[in-house]
């Protein structure tokens, strides 16, 4: 038997880009990823934009998605 739970997160993507970054940020909430995102934008360089383009494919927050956005039209 498949506890729903199991099922919920069957149906989600996982998100690898935070672990890009720092392996013990695999499971950050959106605030941290937020958060993430600023510092990210803030080193810039050619590293920094791969992983917010790999982040923006895997994000599924909204608020994050947008943060991203703005970050690779900097």
């Amino acid at each position: 038997m498949v506890s729903s739970a199991m099922l919920r997160s069957a149906g989600r993507r996982q998100m690898i880009w935070p672990r890009l970054v720092d392996e013990d940020l695999a499971n950050a909430d959106a605030a941290m990823r937020l958060e993430m995102v600023e510092r990210l934008a803030l080193v810039g360089g050619e590293w920094s934009r791969g992983v917010l383009e790999r982040a923006l494919s895997e994000e599924d927050d909204i608020r994050v998605r947008a943060a991203i956005e703005a970050s690779l039209a900097q």
